[in-house]
């Protein structure tokens, strides 16, 4: 996805990728310091009310409840389709794994099937810091097991103050989802807490 989306980029287009955008922190600011139109990914939170809310009073917030500290993403990856059942026949087998795709260095090869397995659901989240105008900096930490993600790193804040964000992900069989982002302020926080990715109602 990178490659063709950085062909198009660099040709001044307009374009929409599906996830994972990119496999890496630095394929992905190379990428952007060419972009100049919109680059879409996937599904994303961008087009949530509370998220577009909590944007456009970000500075207000901040400064009734003092300087944004900390941020932590949480997701339990249960039951996206929440509602109605949905069930699409003949099922479809994922591959996510391109031969093009470039791994971070720091990634050992033991541990790329753990790698794109995560990086399609951390991508989401990515691009929401993206939307924040967050700058990843320095990964800080960085833990994958079968059934769990905690990632770590150093960012620029929108008011361009250095500050950490922590993503974790639960790989979860359970039938409920939870997913919610807290920013959280030097005298209190504030929560999104989001409905599963395809909600339909009975």
């Amino acid at each position: 996805t990178a490659n063709i989306a950085k062909y198009f980029i660099e040709r001044n287009c307009n374009i929409l990728t599906e996830k994972p955008h990119s496999y890496s922190f630095n394929e992905y600011n190379k990428i952007q310091k060419s972009q100049k139109k919109i680059w879409l990914k996937g599904y994303t939170r961008r087009s949530d009310d509370a998220v577009n809310y909590l944007k456009k009073n970000f500075l207000k917030i901040n400064k009734q409840l003092g300087n944004l500290i900390r941020v932590i993403y949480n997701c339990s990856s249960g039951n996206s389709y929440l509602g109605a059942k949905h069930f699409v026949l003949p099922s479809i087998k994922k591959e996510i794994k391109s031969k093009v795709s470039k791994y971070p260095n720091f990634i050992k090869k033991k541990d790329y099937g753990l790698y794109d397995g995560y990086i399609n659901t951390l991508t989401h989240f990515l691009d929401f810091f993206d939307f924040f105008d967050f700058k990843f900096m320095k990964i800080e930490h960085l833990n994958m097991q079968s059934n769990f993600l905690k990632f770590v790193a150093t960012s620029l804040s929108p008011l361009k103050k250095k500050i950490p964000i922590e993503i974790n992900l639960t790989a979860s069989p359970n039938k409920f989802w939870d997913e919610k982002v807290t920013f959280f302020f030097e005298n209190g926080q504030a929560t999104i807490e989001f409905n599963p990715p395809i909600y339909k109602k009975n």
